[in-house]
């Protein structure tokens, strides 16, 4: 997804369009990350992440994180983040644990995996 040839550290957040996902994004990238945001948009929003458009550190994929995604190249970090955060969509909704994401944490050589945003 990014130019290997790049010092800097990438995370892949996924809930990327959230409102935790958006807010941690914009703090890796500020402190000299890149960041690849996945989000399938069903609680998640692109306005909470339009400010990062054109932003050659962001990376925005739509995906349903539940299911497999290859992610190409480097990743250093995995912040999942995709839950629903209401107790009525986390109902309705009920999202995948770390398990279901052990593709992406596997797959690379992951320094950091953080809990999803039930976690508050």
């Amino acid at each position: 997804m990014f130019e290997s040839a790049s010092s800097k550290k990438i995370a892949v957040v996924t809930g990327g369009a959230g409102f935790l996902g958006s807010h941690l994004s914009d703090r890796l990238i500020a402190e000299g990350f890149r960041v690849i945001a996945i989000d399938n948009l069903v609680t998640g929003s692109r306005d909470n992440i339009a400010h990062l458009a054109g932003n050659q550190d962001f990376k925005f994929v739509r995906h349903n994180v539940s299911e497999f995604i290859f992610i190409p190249g480097r990743v250093d970090y995995v912040f999942h983040f995709a839950s629903p955060a209401s107790p009525i969509d986390y109902l309705e909704l009920p999202i995948q644990d770390r398990e279901d994401l052990q593709h992406l944490r596997t797959s690379h050589a992951t320094k950091g995996w953080s809990g999803r945003s039930g976690v508050y």
